[in-house]
């Protein structure tokens, strides 16, 4: 007795510790509810008096709802199956949670199933945010080329945009060093020899680069390598973000772990807990790599967001910076109030059609500063999709060209004076022959 009664108290403190920081609900094994702590109540904008005796299906969305997964989902539960995983699901006033979860069933001493506990994590503002940085990522990938080391140096993946700049396939580069990138003479320098070692230290590198393609020729890139860390700080690989500025210069989860079932229900929750901790610290190693990839994105690009009208409701420093606003003058305005009125009204005409289409924009825009100078930017506008597929706002990233610009019209200006000296000539040779013509013509 006393061996149970200390098994019974071992319990009882893992479950109210449980109860502590988690949601938790209980229900019958045919699905309708029988309990719930403050946690869930909270999470989910009700009540208890509300949601008891009613089915878990008030929860559900209603395209999962129908769904073949969930017809047998309350089947499985009541046959002892368990379920794991983050799950979609509806709160009291409609808005979408997304909790990290599991559907414990609970048996008795003849192993029938006599309800169902669920323990549930809300990981709503992850999946959020999550979302947000994967259409930055999108339309970084959609323009920039990205490739991915080790911390010594060797390639582990590049996208398509890399791959065309580059002329090579991934199979031709997979596991092959950086150095085959680089001049002999880089190669070889006392730069180079402390390159890789840096950045296995976690020092990003950022610059103008030299590298050669798969063809031999030189290729310019203006890039950052930049060093992803685990949660213990070490270095487990290398991305690098870059612009081909060839042309100017020559004129960036899925981990999860199976645990052992255990005999007794208690260890059973035990080990249960301990996988959901391991999601959840995975969950965070992203979040982390998502962040750094975002802090990267934001030292290098003028960044805002706008809603569908093109009201800015974000904007960054390097925004800032170069619009010469302050935030309080631009939150809430309409994103035209940077338009030169030097371009033609056509190019905001594609690009509005282009992003309400749920497509990624590109193109050359002269922006008009507070101060009435003028800066031009290579304009990335990408659209953040909701659920049902359209835009709920744009997101835009814009890298300043001036020099690129100004440098097309020295070119222009040059090949005009060329042509007019050129001409000149011209005129006074033929002005000399016919002179020459006409004294012949009297001799």
């Amino acid at each position: 007795n006393i061996v149970i009664a200390e098994k019974a108290a071992e319990s009882q403190g893992i479950l109210d510790g449980i109860n502590a920081t988690m949601a938790t609900i209980e229900f019958t094994p045919e699905g309708n509810v029988i309990n719930a702590n403050e946690n869930f109540l909270t999470t989910m904008k009700t009540t208890l008096s509300e949601i008891h005796g009613k089915h878990h299906s008030g929860f559900v969305p209603a395209e999962i709802k129908t769904s073949p997964e969930y017809k047998t989902f309350w089947t499985d539960l009541a046959q002892g199956i368990e379920k794991k995983g983050v799950f979609k699901r509806i709160n009291a006033i409609g808005e979408t949670v997304w909790l990290n979860a599991i559907y414990n069933p609970i048996k008795n001493a003849s192993g029938e199933v006599v309800k169902v506990i669920k323990f549930a994590t809300d990981i709503t503002e992850q999946k959020e945010q999550e979302a947000d940085l994967n259409a930055k990522m999108s339309g970084v990938n959609a323009t920039m080329a990205t490739i991915e080391f080790t911390p010594e140096g060797n390639v582990v993946d590049a996208n398509d945009n890399f791959l065309h700049t580059m002329k090579c396939s991934l199979a031709d580069i997979k596991g092959k060093h950086h150095q085959n990138f680089v001049t002999p003479e880089t190669a070889n320098s006392t730069a180079y020899k402390s390159f890789w070692t840096d950045l296995a230290s976690g020092k990003p590198n950022q610059g103008i680069f030299e590298r050669v393609n798969a063809s031999g020729e030189i290729v310019w890139l203006n890039a950052i390598y930049n060093p992803i860390k685990n949660a213990d700080g070490q270095v487990i690989k290398v991305i690098k973000f870059a612009s081909d500025i060839t042309e100017q210069k020559t004129k960036e989860l899925e981990v999860q772990q199976m645990l052992e079932e255990a005999r007794a229900q208690e260890e059973e929750i035990r080990q249960n807990m301990e996988e959901m901790q391991a999601i959840q610290e995975e969950m965070e190693l992203v979040q982390r790599e998502m962040s750094a990839q975002n802090d990267i994105i934001n030292s290098i690009a003028i960044v805002s967001k706008t809603d569908l009208q093109g009201n800015i409701t974000y904007v960054n420093e390097e925004f800032l910076k170069w619009s010469k606003y302050s935030k309080e003058e631009v939150m809430g305005k309409n994103h035209r109030m940077l338009k030169s009125g030097d371009q033609d009204d056509q190019i905001f005409v594609d690009m509005w059609k282009t992003i309400s289409g749920g497509k990624i924009f590109r193109g050359e825009i002269k922006n008009k500063a507070k101060d009435g100078s003028f800066y031009w930017v290579d304009a990335i506008v990408a659209p953040v999709l909701g659920e049902d597929g359209k835009p709920r706002e744009y997101i835009a990233q814009r890298f300043v060209i001036n020099d690129a610009i100004e440098q097309k019209e020295r070119d222009l200006a040059t090949k005009k004076l060329y042509e007019g000296e050129i001409n000149t000539m011209y005129e006074k040779w033929y002005a000399q022959l016919k002179r020459m013509e006409l004294i012949t013509n009297k001799k």
